[in-house]
């Protein structure tokens, strides 16, 4: 079972995937900062092109019953669309690849690092179209109430069904 957790920067998403590791979970790391990170790119279908070729590999990496992903595939759509652009071999890896999709709520907007948002409204655009992609593909995005990581972390396992002793 893969899970992915998206949604816009500086909503959580990482922490919450970090908690889950921390717990016993399999994780994937995001793919895109690992990406912006360490490589160059020539322009925005360059790098989506980078991401998705590593977010495969990451996911093809793990072989547990049940994974949660920081991000997933069609975010990587949400980003191209944002510049007008397409890779179709993205959007046919992204249909029927993952079993749920949780979206946290966003916190406060702070600029800086590596994200290339700006602004909070900004945040607010890529997360909605990064909704729309999913759902366009089939998803259910189920939104992840503002709360600590703990409780945003348990809301999580018990859409899935699990409920942990360990949290």
């Amino acid at each position: 079972m893969r899970v992915v957790i998206t949604g816009a920067p500086f909503s959580g998403k990482t922490t919450i995937v970090k908690l889950l590791s921390q717990i016993g979970f399999q994780t994937v790391p995001e793919a895109a900062e690992i990406v912006l990170r360490r490589e160059k790119w020539e322009n925005e279908l360059d790098l989506q092109t980078k991401i998705y070729k590593l977010q495969l590999r990451l996911e093809e990496s793990v072989d547990g019953h049940l994974v949660f992903l920081d991000r997933g595939l069609p975010d990587g759509i949400a980003y191209l669309e944002k510049k007008g652009e397409t890779l179709p071999e993205l959007v046919e890896a992204s249909k029927n690849r993952y079993d749920y999709v949780f979206v946290p709520e966003r916190l406060k907007f702070r600029p800086g690092g590596i994200r290339r948002e700006s602004s909070d409204e900004e945040a607010r655009q890529i997360e909605d179209r990064i909704i729309s992609v999913y759902k366009r593909l089939g998803y259910n995005p189920v939104r992840v109430p503002l709360s600590d990581p703990k409780t945003r972390v348990r809301f999580i396992l018990s859409k899935i069904g699990i409920y942990p002793h360990r949290l």
